[in-house]
């Protein structure tokens, strides 16, 4: 069975013990969002692997540039952790209102990389937009969304 069969645990041998009971082996955990979490046998978080360190296939959708985690994790809890457009919680990620590409002849990189021109959307409605700009009854729902949720 290949990690992308849904494989949710597998055993693994940590790269260093662990911090709190030294155990060298353990677990690996593939949760909803993609990450490869690392927890000793005893059950102790040990670390976030990298997919390349578990043999799992990265994604192929990039991650917007110029957008620190701290940003990435205020417009995430702006959308409640959800997708803005299907509600899904499953393989989120970060993308643009206003594309890069139709904003880049009048827009700033701090404006099109603005909180207020992302939004966050699962990996397989991300990739149905594509470089695409949100069309804007679609945008004004969103809108919508996120004032009545704040308000």
């Amino acid at each position: 069975m290949s990690h992308e069969d849904k494989v949710e645990w597998q055993d693994y041998l940590l790269r260093a013990p662990c911090r709190i009971c030294g155990e060298m082996e353990g677990k690996i955990h593939w949760d909803q969002n993609g990450q490869d979490i690392v927890y000793c046998r005893r059950g102790h978080h040990a670390y976030n692997a990298p997919k390349i360190e578990t043999g799992r296939v990265v994604r192929s959708l990039t991650t917007v540039r110029l957008v620190s985690p701290g940003q990435r994790y205020r417009v995430m809890e702006r959308a409640h952790f959800r997708c803005e457009l299907c509600s899904s919680v499953d393989n989120l990620c970060i993308a643009h209102v206003l594309s890069v590409r139709d904003g880049f002849d009048f827009l700033t990189d701090a404006q099109l990389n603005s909180d207020e021109n992302l939004m966050v959307l699962c990996a397989e409605c991300n990739s149905g937009q594509r470089s695409s700009t949100l069309p804007l009854w679609l945008f004004a729902a969103i809108l919508k969304r996120r004032t009545e949720k704040d308000g």
